[in-house]
């Protein structure tokens, strides 16, 4: 509950009075032979972001204070969580010697509210609206990780003599179709659900209402197929 207010107090601040700052990012790697990955926040919620990678808890972000972090190569996953909104799990591979540039930001969708860690283009600063006094030096917290990848990281020169062990393996095929029943009622049990229900029952009958409901249902179906927790 508490996170849920700060989220709507930083809407409200963010209508009404702040200063906007040009915050540095600090483009050099942390470890040559790992890769660097900038988190950053820049639409100027005054909420703190903890930041999880590979599911454990590696830093906090705000919008005055970007993370960095030096990973090993591989595949991993980045999120943080909000209890206001869906927390998305972003998984990507990272290559030892380069930077990664990561926003994190509010995707405000009509049925699913999402927090998100996203690729971004590189830059050397971001401009964000400020609440907090400005200070004279923007400074990055860095964190050296040792965690495993998910999945190594394989560069392929030459895709005719790349020979894999994993070519006579049985196929597993993952439940990609099992539903996320807890967030599907959860979804189901908001105000803006009851309103669209409404709606459809109102303007729609026979065929055309049947076909409205299942449309609303699948849109909730995809946004908590998303939603791994």
């Amino acid at each position: 509950m508490t996170k849920i207010i700060f989220l709507i107090s930083s809407l409200i601040l963010l209508s009404g009075c702040g200063t906007m700052i040009t915050v540095p990012i600090d483009q050099t790697l942390i470890e040559e032979d790992k890769a660097t990955i900038i988190v950053f926040h820049e639409q100027g919620f005054t909420d703190e972001f903890k930041v999880y990678f590979d599911r454990e808890p590696v830093g906090v972000v705000t919008s005055e204070s970007p993370l960095k972090l030096s990973v090993n190569e591989g595949e991993h996953e980045i999120h943080t969580e909000v209890t206001a909104a869906i927390d998305r799990v972003t998984k990507k591979i990272y290559e030892a010697g380069k930077v990664y540039y990561m926003k994190i930001w509010l995707d405000m969708g009509m049925w699913v509210s999402s927090i998100r860690i996203d690729p971004t283009n590189e830059r050397a600063s971001y401009n964000v609206k400020s609440h907090k006094p400005e200070q004279e030096e923007y400074v990055h917290t860095q964190v050296k990780l040792d965690l495993p990848p998910l999945k190594p990281y394989i560069k392929v020169t030459n895709t005719a003599s790349v020979v894999t062990n994993d070519l006579n393996k049985p196929t597993v095929i993952a439940e990609s179709n099992k539903l996320n029943l807890p967030c599907i009622n959860r979804m189901k049990n908001t105000a803006d659900y009851t309103k669209s229900m409404a709606s459809i029952i109102e303007n729609n009958q026979g065929s055309e209402y049947q076909n409205e409901i299942n449309a609303l249902n699948a849109k909730i179906e995809k946004a908590c197929s998303e939603y791994n927790y």
